[in-house]
C-alpha cells in the first residue's frame, strides 16, 4: 500500500476516535470525583434488630416460599440479612433472581410504598409531604444505574430531586440536578447510557471491543507511517 492512502487511513480513523478518547478520559476522571452534590448526606442509623428472635430455619423458608410458587424450587443460595428493622433470607435461584422471606414470620416478604417511604424518610430525615411513589422496572435518565425495580419517590421540598429504594435489597439513593450531570458524563466510561437503549449486555460489549479495534488500527496504521519514514 503507498503512503497517502495509509496515511488517509490513519487521520480519518484518529479523527473518528479522538472524540471517544477525549470523553473517555473526562469520564474516567468524573468516576474519581467525590459526590460533589450539595444535597443532604445520609444520617440512617440501621434500627436495632435481634437475630437472636430467629426460629425458622433456611429448609423451613424454602419450603414456605414452595407453597407460594406452587412447585419445586432450585435454590442456588441463601443469606440472612437484614431488611430495614426485618431479618430476612434471601433465596437466590437457579434461575436467576431472588426473594426475601421473613426469618420470623415465615412470610414472603414485599417492599410496600409506605415501607420505601419510611426508608426514605429514616436516611434523609424530613417532614415533607410525599409528591409521588412509583415503581420503576427499567432505568431512566434519574436513575441510570443501581438495584432493579425500585420505588421512585418525589418529596414536596425537593421536587427536582428523587429517591430511589431497591425492592429486593431495600437500598436508597438520592437523584438531584448535580448528580445526574456528574453521573451521566461518568457513565460514559463504560457505555452504561446504552441501559436506557436496551438491557443486553453483550451488545454493550460487543461495541466496547469495535471502538477498541478502531483505536488498534489508529495506533497500527500510525507506527506503519513512522517506520516508513525511517
Amino acid at each position: 500500500m503507498s503512503r497517502w492512502p495509509m496515511h488517509r487511513i490513519h487521520k480519518w480513523v484518529a479523527v473518528a476516535t479522538g472524540g471517544f478518547i477525549l470523553a473517555w478520559l473526562v469520564s474516567g476522571i468524573m468516576m474519581v470525583l467525590p459526590n460533589l452534590s450539595p444535597g443532604p448526606d445520609p444520617v440512617w442509623t440501621p434500627p436495632a434488630v435481634d437475630f437472636r428472635s430467629v426460629t425458622l430455619s433456611p429448609a423451613a423458608a424454602i419450603a414456605n416460599l414452595e407453597k407460594v410458587f406452587g412447585k419445586d424450587l432450585e435454590v442456588d443460595r441463601m443469606n440472612l440479612r437484614r431488611l430495614h428493622d426485618t431479618v430476612v433470607y434471601e433465596v437466590g435461584l437457579k434461575s436467576g433472581g431472588s426473594h426475601q422471606i421473613n426469618a420470623v414470620s415465615g412470610q414472603v416478604f414485599t417492599m410496600t410504598p409506605e415501607l420505601a417511604e419510611q426508608i426514605v424518610r429514616d436516611t434523609f430525615p424530613t417532614q415533607a409531604r410525599v409528591l409521588q411513589i412509583d415503581r420503576i422496572g427499567r432505568y431512566t435518565y434519574s436513575y441510570q444505574w443501581g438495584p432493579l425495580p425500585a420505588y421512585e419517590i418525589v418529596l414536596e421540598n425537593e421536587p427536582s430531586a428523587a429517591y430511589y429504594v431497591s425492592v429486593q435489597e431495600g437500598t436508597v439513593r438520592r437523584s438531584d440536578r448535580w448528580n445526574r450531570i456528574q453521573g451521566a458524563l461518568a457513565s460514559l466510561h463504560t457505555f452504561q447510557p446504552l441501559k436506557l437503549v436496551t438491557t443486553r449486555d453483550p451488545f454493550r460489549r460487543g461495541l466496547l471491543v469495535i471502538v477498541a479495534i478502531v483505536g488498534l488500527a489508529v495506533a497500527i496504521t500510525g507506527y506503519c507511517l513512522a517506520l516508513r519514514r525511517t
